[in-house]
């Protein structure tokens, strides 16, 4: 794979031109604006032009390559094939109608598995822009030979039809032990028209670096591109004009959730909302500070970080680490993995950043407890953390009273529940007389309270934990809806259909749709999604499979089922099976938000549509869930989801009910639903809300259902019938209540 910055580009059609050319180059990309260029490397230089972005370049375009060639030669490999996978990239500046600054340079490295090859060729001002382009092409064809030593020495004895001077190591480079940074900046190459380059070894893996303590950080930014100090490899280097405001939020995110991706995005809302305060306090006037705020608008970059070891727990291993990152790279978010134990330790790895904490943090923070029982110890680590120009962002949560370490509290009458913002869980862990506590709470000593800015109660409450998500990872299971699934199989019995008698689409249709409305609920999915025979859609949670057989039934399009359920998935591709569906519809059993039970990797881009129904309504973690949406779609793919959304403050029983007979740790409303889809990467987002028809479905459904109690338990058993009786009464009662709503969105991925 290629990507070449601001020259080369005639290597590209040098390639392009060779018949069967696709079995060389798998990609190629020209990111010819800086802002094209910030967005493949997720960081803004000073120094666009430099050996160091030729690097990066070329490490992204080599796991790009790398992921391309392992999905579509694993036949080839399993023959014996071996395929030399290369990344080249090339950053250059060129003659310009404006003439340029006449520091004319091109840096150009060839990644492979062995390594690196950089080169530097500071071009002769006298020549002309054609000239220049056709110098940067032949550099990078020749850096192409550096993966293959056949390959290399033929092209080394043809310097001269390459159109390429003397190519010598650059002086002060040592062969394996130089690097990109030995590399100077194009004013200081020091002759017009030679290449000057440095070889580097592959470097080992950097976990394995991090736990050997060679390295004490390791950045992956929004690609998964691997950022630290240790040549091939580099670190990013953020520029003094960038206008970005930096925020680490560290856990242990075990796993990553809901809670962590929404203290992040409230976080950015806040600090840039205190960056705005800022400009007015110190503006002339109301006018210049609207001008200084538009002329100096910042953006947000969130980091998470990951540290191998924690106060208190275990170190983590390599598998640990490994899978807790790609939970991160699958989501699109920077992550950092380092080895700082302490806060000081990360302001240090990370000046000038926002410290993102929860409360009981701060707290510990706080604590002289923690520094020996010294006062001064804590107040000089503060000192320290503010020397590299880091403060603390404090989420709170709600707190036993006795736990809230002042005693200006508002208690929380355990009769009076209080209003629950959208972004709250429904842990049913709240303590009754609970108390909100953020950092306006905290005891901070004098001269230190502008380090922690709060967000306040009304941006974000979080009362879930990473230990409670994992104890209730099975709870699904104990919804009424999935227990004893064989009802399918009772119902056929009735109509005289055994467990492996052929069966048909149309047989299945009353049984095997768990969402609203039946298949008019699929029809319209299909005419908004526009899929048709040539479609290729994904189906999230698609349970007994019942939507899947029948978008591929009606409209013969492709369609692979993911279901997490095991039992639900086999009896779904057992029927798949009987009505003669299998060559359309493929059934997975996995996690689709989980990556160790997922490989997006498989999947990515490869839909036209994604699909789902009232299955978002189970997965709290939003961020993730529509992000992996998002890229399993192909560019211009639809996203179709019928689900439930929230329309004012739920009582305690409706909260009870929604965590124990829905299995619904998370509601959000339907600007929040909108919201999140757009933070994904969809642009275009449609809303529709349903609720008054869902009112009337639920309640129907219910009385039809208690009415025919008697036949249902002896069709399913006393246990079952009641079971499900429970559950369509929980959900009408909800809609009955006014607050819960059903809506479907249809959103788009930008072309």
């Amino acid at each position: 794979a290629i990507i070449t910055a601001g020259g080369g580009a005639s290597a590209i059609a040098s390639l392009t031109a060779v018949p069967g050319c696709s079995n060389t180059l798998v990609d190629a990309v020209m990111p010819y604006s800086n802002t094209a260029s910030e967005e493949l490397l997720d960081c803004r230089t000073d120094e666009r032009v430099s050996a160091q972005v030729g690097s990066e370049l070329a490490h992204h375009a080599y796991r790009k390559a790398d992921r391309l060639v392992r999905l579509r030669h694993d036949e080839e490999a399993l023959a014996g094939a071996k395929p030399i996978v290369v990344g080249l990239g090339c950053t250059a500046a060129v003659q310009t109608t404006g003439g340029g600054s006449g520091g004319y340079a091109a840096f150009v490295t060839c990644w492979h598995i062995g390594g690196t090859a950089n080169f530097a060729l500071r071009l002769p001002k006298s020549h002309t822009r054609a000239q220049q382009e056709c110098a940067i092409g032949a550099l990078l064809i020749y850096a192409l030979t550096r993966a293959d030593p056949e390959v290399a020495a033929f092209a080394d004895a043809h310097l001269a039809d390459l159109g390429l001077p003397k190519i010598v190591p650059h002086p002060g480079c040592d062969g394996d032990a130089g690097n990109t940074a030995c590399l100077p900046d194009a004013a200081s190459l020091p002759d017009e028209g030679l290449v000057y380059t440095t070889i580097v070894r592959a470097a080992p893996d950097p976990f394995v670096l991090l736990l050997d303590n060679q390295i004490n950080k390791v950045v992956f930014n929004s690609h998964g591109v691997p950022r630290l100090d240790y040549p091939p490899h580099t670190t990013e280097r953020w520029g003094a004009d960038a206008d970005v405001i930096h925020l680490l939020l560290p856990g242990s995110f075990n796993p990553l959730h809901w809670g962590h991706t929404e203290l992040a995005r409230v976080a950015s809302n806040v600090v840039l909302r205190r960056q705005e305060k800022l400009a007015l306090a110190n503006a002339s006037s109301p006018t210049s500070a609207a001008a200084a705020a538009s002329k100096h608008k910042k953006r947000v970059v969130v980091t998470y970080e990951i540290s191998a070891s924690i106060v208190g727990k275990r170190d983590l291993g390599e598998s640990d680490l490994v899978s807790r990152v790609q939970q991160f790279n699958d989501a699109g978010s920077r992550v950092a993995v380092t080895t700082a134990k302490m806060f000081v330790e990360k302001a240090c790895m990370f000046p000038g950043y926002g410290l993102v904490v929860g409360i009981d943090t701060a707290e510990r923070v706080l604590d002289p407890a923690f520094y020996g029982g010294s006062a001064d110890a804590m107040k000089a680590a503060l000192e320290k953390i503010r020397s590299h120009g880091c403060y603390f962002v404090v989420g709170g949560r709600q707190k036993a009273a006795s736990d809230v370490p002042t005693n200006d509290v508002e208690a929380t009458s355990p009769q009076t529940p209080t209003s629950m913002p959208r972004n709250d869980s429904f842990s049913s862990s709240v303590p009754a007389g609970a108390v909100w506590a953020d950092a306006t709470r905290l005891a901070i000593p004098e001269g230190f309270r502008d380090m922690f800015v709060a967000i306040a109660k009304e941006d974000f409450r979080v009362d879930i934990s990473s230990t409670e998500l994992r104890a209730r990872r099975g709870d699904v299971k104990e919804m009424k809806l999935y227990v004893n699934i064989e009802r399918i199989y009772n119902e056929l019995r009735e109509l005289g259909i055994g467990v492996t008698d052929p069966v048909t689409v149309e047989q299945l249709l009353p049984f095997d749709q768990y969402h609203y409305f039946g298949t008019a609920t699929v029809d319209d999915g299909a005419e908004r999604a526009r899929i048709s025979k040539n479609t290729s859609v994904l189906d999230v949670g698609s349970g007994l499979g019942g939507p899947a057989r029948y978008l591929a039934h009606k409209y013969g399009c492709r369609v692979t089922a993911v279901e997490l359920q095991s039992d639900v998935s086999r009896v779904a591709e057992d029927f798949t099976r009987r009505v003669g569906l299998s060559r359309l519809v493929e059934h997975r059993c996995a996690d689709f938000v989980a990556p160790e039970r997922f490989a997006l990797e498989t999947v990515r881009g490869a839909y036209d549509v994604v699909v789902s129904w009232l299955v978002f309504v189970h997965i709290p973690d939003r961020a993730t869930l529509l992000r992996r949406c998002f890229d399993a779609l192909k560019p211009g793919g639809r996203l179709f989801v019928e689900d439930f959304h929230a329309l004012g403050a739920f009582s305690e029983h409706e909260l009870h009910m929604l965590n124990a007979d829905v299995h619904c740790p998370y509601l959000p409303t339907l600007a929040e639903f909108e919201r999140h889809c757009r933070d994904a990467g969809f642009t275009t987002v449609e809303m529709r809300d349903l609720t008054t028809e869902a009112v009337r479905f639920a309640q129907e459904r219910y009385d039809g259902y208690n009415a025919a109690i008697e036949r249902h338990e002896r069709v399913h058993g006393k246990e079952t019938a009641q079971g499900m009786l429970h559950f369509y009464r929980v959900i009408s009662t909800l809609f009955n209540g006014g607050k819960f709503g059903l809506c479907r969105v249809l959103a788009e991925k930008p072309l």
